[in-house]
């Protein structure tokens, strides 16, 4: 994980600012997070497992849990 990091933000985005590097390395691990498969998950994502959630029963996801989402 660690060498993944540093390979797509440090090594690449040398030449910008602190925090444009700050910026990016979020919006990376978010990226990252959402769409890494994971065993507990039985090898989906967690947005997969949300929409298969949701299809199962779509009363259980409300527009709060949406906007969470988003964030």
């Amino acid at each position: 994980m660690h060498r993944t990091l540093k390979e797509a933000t440090v090594k690449r985005y040398h030449d910008q600012s602190h925090d444009s590097l700050k910026q990016y390395l979020q919006d990376f691990l978010n990226a990252r997070n959402l769409t890494k498969c994971l065993k507990t998950l039985q090898g989906l994502t967690p947005c997969e497992e949300i929409i298969k959630g949701w299809q199962k029963k779509p009363s259980d996801l409300n527009s709060t849990h949406l906007t969470t989402l988003r964030d």
